[in-house]
């Protein structure tokens, strides 16, 4: 772990008391390791979703103190669910701040893992009840030497305590089991790790609640993971107390966004607690850092100097972007009631994979996609349909827009957007109806229209207009005369079909089913809807029949020549 350090101590007048803070963020380097930068943390308890879920979740935090100025606090961690923690900031013992922060956080998986690049790292985590301050007794940590992984060559160690047990805050602290400003792993692995907690120079009563500390062991060096370019060193001894000209800085190697920190031992006497400083605590090829201590009566320097720091950064090089080009399966309509097909091709244009894929859209309830996970480069493609209303033939045009959204694997998605709009060109529908009678003689011997013959009504209805008829609003009636009664049975008798209705159309569209096309009433009014036709005519000729009634489905389409259709049925003469 060899670093080169500026030690250029950070000047307090270059540093502004306005806190800038950096954009939210959450990346997933594998599944058992996460980081999240949560801001607006305030002294009560918010809670932060986690991308992955975990059987046993570590979170790791540390907060960013924009200025030597604002007042000195610490992380809390509180309840660990699968997928949750809390998280608040407090001042040392319990006093509410006052004041919000930006804390930088990383979970992972409590066990030994591997990134996908090979990086090993391991999250332990163990229960301590003594603490370690200046005038609180000495220090009774655990030692979790035995519980690190074989495969460690060079392992750094960045911990906290990650329950609230105790109202009272607490900070992270780890050695070599020997000696209190000795780092973890001084001597090389062998050398072992215990980790506690401290007080620093508090000296409240009474005795501090059993607290459970997690520290995450992680092979020094730089990789990449799931587009994540990261850092993971032991710094030099030189990183100053915030009192001390607000901290120091370590060169690193990039421009890195995210980063957590712990001190490595502790020289100073006090306890203290590594700390992110500054507005931007990580500029180009830096990494800016200050030990903060607790304020106690009669001190409240913050003073450290030359403190050793171990830090996991990150840069996260995920650029997550999807692509929506919606269409439709026509340019224009001509009818309330026609159905528009659209289609919503999605291409994942990023480096990411996304799940969870949706498609919404305006005007549509439901847009279904095949597939909801697109790797890098695949695309999709989802459909919908839309019916077309009265008020569209009113407006004149249907505009939709449609939105395409995912949960990256890593970065942050804007959703894709696209919309798609189509014109009425229909005319006015001209309709006319003719009613011809025929006598019905399938015989051909010269049947006349005589009492007790049976008579063919023929009624034609033809749209001459430029306009398509709105779906399914056909509704005829015919008015029987008190001369004649309706014959329920064959119509056309020995032709081809046994309906007591012949319908035939030419270039209408339309369709015509008996079972729900056809009704009849033995009402004296006319009706006025297809419910209204609900006599049950008897088989045979029947004179209770008043009213014949027609209902086909579909749009009555125009165009040339004049699309029609027909309906035919029998009668006899009394």
């Amino acid at each position: 772990m060899v670093k080169y350090a500026k030690n250029t101590q950070l000047l307090i007048a270059a540093i502004v008391a306005v806190f800038v803070c950096l954009p939210a963020d959450a990346g997933r380097l594998s599944d058992e390791l996460e980081y999240q930068v949560v801001t607006g943390v305030g002294f009560t308890p918010q809670t932060v979703t986690l991308d992955n879920t975990y059987t046993s979740a570590v979170p790791i935090c540390t907060h960013v103190l924009p200025s030597p100025a604002v007042t000195s606090v610490i992380p809390r961690i509180g309840l660990i669910t699968s997928n949750s923690f809390e998280l608040s900031i407090q001042s040392m013992p319990n006093t509410n701040p006052g004041v919000t922060f930006e804390v930088h956080c990383v979970i992972a998986e409590e066990g030994t893992h591997n990134l996908p690049d090979g990086r090993q790292f391991q999250a332990v985590t163990a229960t301590v009840s003594d603490v370690l301050g200046q005038n609180a007794g000495g220090f009774g940590a655990a030692d979790v030497s035995l519980s690190v992984a074989a495969g460690f060559t060079d392992p750094v160690a960045i911990g906290a305590v990650i329950t609230s047990n105790d109202s009272r805050a607490t900070a992270f602290h780890a050695d070599d089991c020997e000696a209190r400003q000795n780092e973890p792993f001084l001597s090389g692995v062998g050398d072992g790790i215990c980790v506690g907690y401290h007080i620093g120079q508090q000296t409240d009563s009474p005795a501090y609640a059993a607290e459970t500390v997690g520290v995450l062991i992680v092979e020094a060096g730089t990789g990449t993971a799931n587009n994540v370019f990261y850092e993971v060193d032991r710094g030099p001894t030189s990183i100053d107390g915030v009192g001390n000209g607000g901290g120091a800085t370590y060169s690193v190697g990039g421009d890195f966004e995210i980063g957590i920190a712990a001190l490595a031992g502790e020289n100073g006497g006090q306890g203290g607690w590594a700390v992110l400083v500054g507005p931007d605590p990580l500029p180009n090829n830096q990494l800016r850092l200050a030990v903060e201590e607790e304020i106690v009566a009669g001190d409240s320097s913050r003073g450290h100097v030359g403190e050793t720091v171990d830090y996991w950064i990150f840069q996260d090089n995920n650029a997550p972007q999807l692509s929506l080009t919606k269409s439709a399966d026509i340019t224009t309509y001509d009818f309330a009631g026609q159905v528009v097909n659209y289609s919503f091709l999605v291409d994942n244009t990023g480096n990411t994979t996304i799940d969870n894929l949706s498609v919404t859209d305006d005007l549509i309830a439901t847009v279904t996609c095949p597939v909801t996970s697109l790797s890098s480069g695949a695309n999709t493609t989802c459909t919908a349909s839309y019916t077309i209303t009265s008020a569209d033939i009113s407006s004149g045009s249907v505009t939709n827009n449609a939105s395409a959204t995912g949960t990256p694997s890593g970065g942050t998605l804007s959703p894709a957007t696209d919309t798609e709009t189509i014109t009425f060109t229909g005319g006015t529908p001209t309709l006319t109806a003719d009613k011809t009678v025929s006598v019905f003689d399938p015989g051909a011997t010269g049947l006349y229209a005589t009492p007790q013959n049976d008579l063919l009504y023929t009624i034609t209805v033809v749209n001459s207009g430029t306009g398509f008829v709105d779906l399914d609003s056909i509704f005829l009636v015919d008015d029987l005369p008190a001369e004649v009664e309706f014959f329920n049975g064959d119509a056309n008798g020995s032709d081809p079909g046994t309906d007591n209705i012949v319908f035939e159309e030419t270039g209408s569209g339309l369709t015509f089913t008996p079972a729900t096309d056809l009704g009849f009433s033995d009402d004296a009014t006319k009706p006025t809807l297809m419910s209204q036709c609900d006599y049950n005519p008897a088989s045979g000729y029947d004179p209770n029949v008043r009213f014949v009634c027609f209902a086909p489905k579909g749009a009555l389409a125009a165009g040339s020549p004049d699309p029609q259709f027909s309906v035919t049925f029998r009668v006899r003469l009394k």
